[in-house]
């Protein structure tokens, strides 16, 4: 039996000297061909196998987990996946033991839970380049990493074990780039392109803290929306994720952006003209502040992300590309959340 979550999905197991997944990843619709596609597996209290490489290619294949594993000796491993949902979704098909090992009842998740919004920065889009590094084919996998963002430190950093993302590269709060809004995409069990949802999401988990990473997209692909526009997709978005979490805590982050106004890509004011347009950012910020205000009900946060004459993070040492944050930028990132948001956070008993 497995416990599943937001990255991946647990088993607790004894009597096996070997484990091997069976999974299959399918090509998202905008793909034309497979990737690879990584995960990461850890032994509770115990080692960690990192950048684990998987093709998705649509067929079933199998991962073996290259840890050492004792027969007389009980474990829980998990097995979560590194890699955003552009490159498809993946399925559990089996999880290979030994003969004569015995699968044994999960334990239940206890704590805070936790659930991020985002998009690429989210998602770890380029977290492993350093600073400064060229531009790279965008459907390259090797260069992102989930476990090497500001979320996986502050989970850490707070002690939460049941934590979930929801986020994909070019992700805006409004219609960017051929994709949907967020809100659309978020109450759908799946990203999608084109056409209607084909299921909701299943909400019976419920997050006690929600993080929300929305709006570098929205002013930095394509032409800046407008103010009736942001807003109404930014509070339907926000009433959205109240909706379906009561009791969370929802701390709206302003995009770091604000705070490293001339680096990332120019304003498209027609849709194909660039030029560099710094003070987007600061009407993004007005937009994002008036409607937390109006949607507030005692539990929404606004997180100010530094300003132009003191960013919380270096702008050029801190950022691969003058948008996206490097591992240590990242780890920067997190501690500064976790300064603000620990002002605010409900405790919650954790159960052993």
């Amino acid at each position: 039996m497995q416990t599943s979550f937001g990255l991946g999905f647990e088993v607790r197991f004894k009597g096996t000297k070997s484990v091997a997944i069976e999974m299959s990843t399918e090509l998202s619709d905008e793909q034309k061909k497979p990737y690879p596609i990584y995960f990461r597996a850890e032994i509770e209290d115990g080692d960690v196998a990192d950048r684990l490489e998987f093709i998705g290619s649509g067929e079933k294949l199998t991962l073996k987990i290259p840890l050492k594993f004792k027969r007389s000796k009980e474990y829980v491993l998990k097995i979560l996946r590194s890699s955003e949902p552009y490159y498809g979704e993946t399925t559990l098909h089996n999880v290979i033991l030994d003969d004569d090992a015995t699968i044994k009842k999960p334990r239940p998740l206890t704590g805070l839970r936790m659930e991020v919004i985002g998009d690429s920065i989210s998602a770890g889009w380029d977290a492993m380049l350093p600073a400064g590094s060229p531009d790279k084919d965008e459907n390259e996998t090797n260069t992102e990493d989930l476990f090497r963002t500001y979320e996986k430190h502050l989970a850490d950093d707070f002690g939460i074990t049941d934590w979930r993302v929801v986020a994909r590269a070019g992700m805006g709060v409004t219609e960017r780039d051929g994709q949907f809004g967020m809100i659309e995409e978020y109450l759908c069990s799946s990203f999608h392109r084109d056409g209607h949802c084909s299921q909701d999401w299943d909400f019976s988990w419920q997050a006690d803290l929600v993080l929300v990473n929305m709006g570098t997209n929205d002013f930095m692909i394509g032409k800046e929306p407008s103010e009736k526009k942001f807003k109404k997709a930014y509070k339907a978005l926000l009433k959205a994720i109240r909706e379906k979490n009561p009791s969370a805590q929802v701390f709206a982050i302003r995009p770091l952006q604000y705070s490293c106004p001339n680096d990332g890509v120019s304003a498209y004011p027609d849709g194909v003209n660039a030029y560099p347009d710094p003070k987007k950012w600061t009407r993004m910020n007005t937009y994002m502040s008036d409607v937390i205000d109006d949607v507030d009900d005692g539990n929404f946060y606004f997180v100010e992300t530094g300003e132009p004459e003191d960013p919380w993070l270096n702008c050029d040492d801190d950022y691969v590309d003058g948008t996206h944050p490097t591992a240590s930028g990242h780890k920067k990132f997190a501690k500064q959340l976790k300064h603000v948001i620990s002002q605010y956070l409900l405790a919650k008993p954790v159960v052993v």
